[in-house]
Order: structure tokens, then sequence, then C-alpha cells
């Protein structure tokens, strides 16, 4: 079997995916984004290809984004791609993500992209539509500080995606939940706390920020089922949603169909990396 690993800069996780698979007898080819094409993958006639290449690759190198997405296309069909054009749009645009879950009436926070956005309600949380690592991740208590957040993003020249604007939704835990589904399995789980940024009470979940992660002590099934329900919905096929409780319910906050896994979850119960190559293996 040969797989190709499409990616952007050779990360910790990249190269655990590498040796999980070699352990299995496959074969490995990694693909940098920036130097690939349609013709050279073709050409390795592979079996699988994993695409690595992270929604926070914008933070760096936007232009990164629509080449990866323009070769997902041309792969449809042609290939299997997990995940695919398709999925990694979502991962790709916050905004689309919401437009997906909203007709649905799954719960997720109300997001408007920067222009559209009329409302004087506040607080809000400004993001960049492409983005992750919590990179110019702000709450904004008023227009100033919106407007503050705003100019901070568009400083970041090489970036020309989307700003959006989110509707804060409080978490009653001190924690929120990340839920890896391969498909309609359940893969694991674990908590995240929540910290400040930039506040005085404790709103976000970033381990690039300072959140610890916690095991998750049981299966609670209506997490589990939300998170099915949404993973539906999106149609994706792996997938990690973050997602908190609130007085209303379970919310969820993002997809994430490429996780990053830090060399932190060496100290952990679970093993997401062996799971998720596990879940492929059974599809192919």
């Amino acid at each position: 079997m040969r797989t190709i690993i499409l990616h952007h800069d050779l990360e910790w996780s990249e190269k655990e995916f590498a040796n999980y698979l070699k352990k299995k007898n496959i074969k490995v080819f990694f693909k940098d984004i920036r130097e690939t094409d349609l013709e050279e993958i073709i050409n390795l006639e592979p079996d699988l290809i994993l695409n690595r290449v992270y929604a926070s690759v914008a933070n760096r190198d936007y232009s990164a984004i629509p080449k990866t997405l323009e070769l997902l296309k041309k792969l449809d069909g042609k290939f299997k791609v997990v995940n695919n054009y398709d999925a990694s749009r979502i991962d790709y645009s916050k905004y689309y993500a919401y437009q997906k879950m909203s007709e649905a009436k799954i719960y997720t926070p109300k997001t408007w992209l920067l222009n559209n956005f009329k409302e004087n309600t506040f607080p809000v949380v400004v993001k960049r539509d492409t983005g992750g690592r919590a990179k110019d991740l702000k709450i904004a208590f008023n227009k100033k500080d919106l407007n503050d957040a705003v100019k901070k993003i568009r400083k970041d020249v090489q970036y020309k995606g989307d700003i959006i604007v989110q509707e804060f939704v409080k978490s009653i835990k001190d924690y929120d939940f990340r839920i890896g589904l391969f498909g309609n399995d359940f893969l694991y789980g674990h908590k995240r706390t929540l910290i400040e940024n930039g506040t005085n009470y404790k709103w976000m979940a970033s381990i690039s920020k300072g959140s610890k992660v916690l095991n998750l002590e049981s299966r609670d099934s209506e997490l589990i089922d939300f998170a099915k329900k949404v993973n539906e919905i999106v149609g994706i096929k792996f997938n990690v949603l973050d997602i908190i409780e609130t007085e209303k319910g379970y919310c969820v906050i993002e997809n994430n169909p490429t996780p990053n896994y830090g060399v932190h979850w060496n100290n952990q119960k679970i093993n997401p990396i062996n799971m998720y190559i596990n879940g492929l293996l059974k599809e192919c």
C-alpha cells in the first residue's frame, strides 16, 4: 500500500503518522504542498492520500490554503483522500462550517463575516476565518475592542482571508471537550482547560496558549451522540470537534478535520494517531 502525506512544514504529527504507517508495512511519501502538483501525485499511484495541511498554515502562508484546495478538488474521484476537498473547505473556512451547521439547526455560535456584522451586542469573538492555534483570537466587549482586533489581523499583510465575528457563548464548565470521530465511530475524547486570554474569566481553550489536556473520565452518551450528529451533517471522514457545555446544552465551537498533535500526547493514556490510523486502514 502506498500513502502520500500532503503537508506544509513537517511537524511532529506528520512524522508520527508516517511512523505508524511504516510499522504496518505501508510505504509513505511526504509531499510539500508548495512543491508538488497533480502530475507528480498521479505518477506515484497512491492508494491513499492524507491531507495534513493545517488551517493554521494560513497564519504564516495563506497562499498555501487555496493551493491545497485547488489540488484536492482535482484529486476528487481519482484517489481516496482523507480529508477530501469538501471536508477541507470546512476546515479552512469557519464561516462555511457555520453555514453548514446552522442550516441543519446545530447549536453553534452565530457567525458573521466582518462586513456583514451590524449587531450592537457584545461581547463577541473576533477571529480569522482561516487559521488556527488561537492566532489573533480575541474577545471584544465593545466596538473599540472589535476595531482593535480587526486592525491586528489586518497588519498581517500575507493573510488574504476573511475576518469573522462570532456570538460569545459561555461554557458552564471550566473546560471544553475534544471529540475525535472517524465517520460515525467514536475514536477518543479529552478535555482542555479554559484560559483567560485577555479577560478576567476563563473562556478559551488552546493547548498552544496554555490549556492543559485532561482525561475524559467517562463517555457521556449525550455528548457523543451530539458529536456524531454534527459529523454526519458536515460529512467529514475524520473530524475532531471542539464542544462546550452551556445552559442550553452542547454547542459546537469548531470542526478540526486536520488536528495537530504534539509530543505532550506521549504522556496521555490515549494515542489518537494510532486510533486514527487503525480506523483509516479498516476502510482501505
